[in-house]
């Protein structure tokens, strides 16, 4: 098996998109439910 560079680093920079996609949804209703208050 050989290592690819190019593949790893697209699949650790789809990674951290969906990681900060999840977490600025989270963080928004957050701030709606405080709204809301």
């Amino acid at each position: 098996m050989k290592f690819n560079v190019k593949e790893s680093l697209i699949f650790l920079v789809c990674f951290n998109f969906s990681f900060l996609f999840s977490v600025n949804i989270e963080s928004s209703v957050n701030i709606e439910s405080l709204v809301e208050l």
